[in-house]
């Protein structure tokens, strides 16, 4: 008699689900969420499913046949105030099947207001909803189980799921030593109910992280910003994402396939190039490009140091870094067609450009919008020490054109500059660096916010400002560039950037300093699955269904 035998493997893992119900009439899920005891003025409702295993989640492991069986069984529960929709799907699937038709599941239902004593091969009560349905290979959208099933309030949905190793009366060895292996889990992270990053990230506020906070007048008084952005702030937040991966498969997401962006925050009122206006949010990445120009100039125009204008201006182009981030940095390389970047004055270009691109899934997830880089009024040079972290957001986003050139030798370029540039990609705002300081011991969030970060490293009139520069995740012990220009018609090259020990001052646009790459996401994408963490980050889906493999 032939050896038909082989390990079947079946792995149960349990997840708290939450669903929040909001004025738009959509809802979200995600893994470790706890509750919603905080919500705010957004939330009406809240519900929470959970996802409890009969057998304690444990591993089954076995020698099967053909003809053979396993039953696992497992109920959702809706303790919540809303009727909240759900499914169920497998993750981390191993399937090594050669036929995978020989392996087929039925899946079992039955709906009681409790919970009952489940005796194994007890089907009494329920109703058989699936029967010999292939068991998925992949994951993606085939790994669902069944359909979308809602759940009323203080119901519980049972289920119990049959997998077999089919007989089909024929040789199967092809199927010998194979294996099996997968997660069941409540909620398909590609369902369109799903809650957008944007709000995500005031659900995580509302739940009590430490490490967010508004930058309203509400909560920083004067110094508050009229938008009242949510932000990350303090030395190290649990702010990490995984962002430009080589595969969009949850399952090989990690440092190996992902890069390491961060969550500056959700920012009300950004306009897209449509002219739509709506709450997003801001990534940057955690590591550099590598070092390059601002802009760089021929010596003719500016002495070389080249034209603080970011955008593209009448016959401007632009800025070389602008155009470099938005072109050859979203795989159409249009600058740095010999293989360089600019890096030096004069139209230095001799620095290798970056190796790393922004693929076509991480494009998908990025919303095209309209950076404001407006600059610091011209009264405003005497004093540029004691503008405050709120004066610079104001400016940023302000009309003002006073870095305007006049005729000098440091300025001769004739470009009129703009205040604002529609585009995939830009910089760090000098507010958000100002903003991302927790302050410390001596000097709290609001000191330091109201000295702004001109004066964190002024230590002779500022006791204690290290408490700023030293409790802000925006230091990157390196030079890096940032918004806005600067605001002098007498030198036109000038913008600003933040210094390896937190100092932020001014900048010639053709030194050489570190990039930080900042995008908005679209608000198709969604959170499901991480806590922030450096080990933990955040993995980003796009909230639309994917095509089978």
């Amino acid at each position: 008699m032939m050896n038909k035998y082989f390990k079947l493997l079946v792995v149960i893992g349990a997840f708290l689900i939450l669903s929040i119900a909001t004025v738009a009439s959509f809802a979200y899920y995600t893994a470790s969420v706890e509750g919603n005891n905080n919500a705010n003025s957004n939330v009406i409702t809240s519900g929470t499913l959970s996802l409890d295993f009969h057998d304690n989640g444990e591993k089954v492991v076995f020698d099967a046949i053909p003809g053979a069986q396993i039953d696992k069984m497992f109920s959702v529960h809706n303790n919540g105030s809303v009727e909240t929709a759900y499914n169920i799907y497998l993750s981390e699937i191993i399937n090594t099947f050669v036929d995978k038709n020989d392996l087929v599941y039925d899946l079992y239902y039955r709906n009681d207001s409790t919970d009952f004593t489940f005796v194994y091969g007890d089907l009494t009560g329920f109703t058989k909803i699936v029967d010999d349905e292939v068991v998925p290979s992949i994951v993606g959208e085939s790994s669902k189980i069944g359909s979308t099933r809602s759940i009323d309030v203080d119901r519980v949905d049972t289920y119990l799921i049959r997998f077999k190793f089919r007989e089909d009366n024929s040789n199967q060895d092809d199927n010998k030593n194979r294996r099996f292996t997968a997660k069941i889990n409540i909620n398909n992270y590609l369902e369109s109910s799903i809650k957008p990053a944007v709000d995500y990230l005031t659900v995580l506020k509302n739940n009590g992280a430490s490490d967010l906070e508004y930058d309203g007048v509400d909560t920083l008084g004067e110094y508050g910003t009229e938008d009242n952005n949510l932000r990350y702030y303090g030395a190290n937040p649990n702010n990490y994402v995984y962002f430009n991966c080589t595969s969009d498969d949850p399952e090989v997401m990690g440092d190996s396939t992902c890069e390491k962006w961060r969550i500056v925050g959700v920012f009300n009122n950004i306009e897209d190039q449509n002219g739509n206006v709506a709450p997003r949010v801001k990534i940057i990445r955690d590591v550099s490009l590598g070092n390059y120009s601002w802009d760089s100039s021929a010596s003719s125009i500016n002495s070389g140091w080249g034209i603080n204008q970011w955008g593209s201006s009448g016959t401007y182009e632009g800025a070389d870094l602008y155009r470099e981030l938005n072109t050859d940095y979203l795989g159409n390389i249009t600058v740095g067609t010999d293989g360089k970047w600019y890096n030096g004055d004069g139209n230095k270009k001799k620095a290798a450009k970056p190796a790393s691109t922004l693929n076509a899934t991480a494009q998908k997830m990025i919303s095209t919008v309209n950076w404001k880089h407006g600059s610091l009024p011209a009264e405003m040079n005497n004093t540029l020490g004691q503008t405050t972290i709120v004066d610079f957001y104001t400016y940023e986003r302000g009309n003002s054109i006073s870095k305007g050139c006049a005729s000098s030798k440091y300025c001769n370029d004739s470009v009129e500059r703009t205040t604002s540039t529609i585009a995939k990609v830009g910089l760090l705002y000098a507010s958000d660096y100002g903003y991302s300081s927790s302050g410390g011991a001596n000097l709290n969030r609001s000191a330091c916010i109201s000295y702004g970060p001109l004066m964190w490293m002024d230590e002779s009139n500022i006791e204690n400002i290290s408490d700023c520069y030293n409790n802000t995740w925006l230091v990157k012990n390196i030079w890096y560039w940032i918004f806005p220009p600067y605001a002098w018609s007498g030198n036109a090259s000038e913008s600003f950037g933040i210094g390896e020990s937190g100092y932020m001052g001014l900048q010639t646009g053709s030194n050489v300093k570190g990039v930080f790459p900042v995008v908005y996401l679209d608000n198709s994408v969604v959170i499901f699955e991480g806590n922030g963490t450096s080990n933990n980050p955040y993995k980003l889906a796009i909230n639309s269904p994917r095509e089978s493999k």
